[in-house]
């Protein structure tokens, strides 16, 4: 479909055919950002989820998430899970699951918030050097507003000019606190240090593990295009003096060829998705493999420092190839 010179004047009148275009392109980022319209208020994302809240807040709000689900009771049909959702208060402020507003809601009504991942937030500012923000708890008129500190649950990127009810705009990211010193980041696919140690603590082997330190034994979840795959929390073996790459690979498989029975059959591979070391930086993607920096270790004579690259929560890789979406892998 092509786009209108400006200045030439349009019809009124839209034709089937540019309509039908227009649909084509709509469907098909749909199927790129997993939208779907029978949940328009959810998208099929891990990192958005609908909360119901219990005062008004307004859009960029951080609200504090129980752990009860709720159930529409207008629409017993609607299965969209619904977490409740309230204002930070001194008893939740330090064990409360962080999330941010996407949209203004009112009492009893619902929203999208974020759980990982960059959004803005109205915040204010201790001290310009924080790169860390804790929600702030207190009376309605601070209300889902974070506030700097020297570590917390939320990574500042920056710090807007703008305002909003009063408060400066910073965009922040979700999940990946931390402290000076550690890691900094804490949520899915966090590098850590898994080494063996003998009896009076000196390691005899460096080694590392990639798991959600918030639940180390659970599924993490990782999109490639729009399909969703669980990876299992990972392990590496001993690693060795200098830098070694940590990474998921991502293989789309392959179909079946030759005749069942003969010696030419080559049987299907599925796609599958693998956490992975190499001594050699991360290779170019194909139309069959992606692969996702998730950090980098790096061993001297001074012992063992990790760097962690992915700090944005849920993984999203993109393929360019012939590759169909396939159920999700458990």
């Amino acid at each position: 479909m092509e786009k209108f010179t400006i200045g030439t004047p349009v019809r009124d009148v839209i034709t089937a055919r540019n309509m039908n275009d227009i649909a084509d392109a709509v469907n098909r980022l749909n199927s790129m950002t997993g939208y779907t319209p029978d949940h328009a208020l959810l998208p099929s994302r891990n990192d958005i989820v609908r909360v119901r809240v219990s005062q008004n807040f307004p859009k960029f709000a951080a609200v504090a998430l129980s752990s009860t689900l709720i159930t529409d009771p207008v629409n017993s049909n609607d299965l969209t899970p619904t977490v409740s959702a309230d204002h930070f208060s001194s008893s939740t402020q330090e064990d409360a699951l962080v999330a941010i507003l996407q949209e203004p809601a009112n009492a009893d009504g619902y929203a999208k918030a974020m759980l990982s991942g960059v959004s803005f937030a109205r915040i204010i500012v201790n001290d310009p050097d924080h790169k860390y923000a804790v929600p702030r708890a207190g009376s309605s008129d601070v209300s889902g507003l974070l506030e700097s500190a020297e570590t917390g649950p939320v990574r500042i990127l920056a710090v807007s000019s703008s305002r909003m009810d009063g408060y400066p705009v910073a965009a922040v990211i979700l999940g990946s606190g931390g402290a000076p010193g550690s890691s900094k980041y804490s949520g899915y696919f966090t590098i850590e240090d898994a080494s063996e140690k003998d009896a009076s603590g000196n390691i005899t082997a460096c080694k590392v593990k990639v798991c959600d330190p918030r639940t180390p034994e659970s599924l993490q979840p990782c999109y490639v295009n729009a399909s969703l795959f669980r990876i299992a929390p990972w392990s590496s073996g001993s690693l060795s003096s200098g830098t070694t790459y940590v990474r998921i690979h991502f293989n789309a498989g392959s179909e079946a060829s030759g005749t069942v029975g003969s010696n030419d059959y080559v049987p299907a591979v599925d796609a599958s998705t693998v956490i992975e070391t190499s001594r050699s930086a991360t290779p170019s993607d194909t139309d069959t493999d992606v692969y996702y920096d998730i950090g980098r270790v790096e061993i001297d004579e001074n012992g063992m420092t990790i760097l962690q690259d992915h700090v944005t929560g849920i993984v999203r890789m993109l393929l360019y190839g012939s590759w169909c979406p396939v159920e999700d892998e458990e």
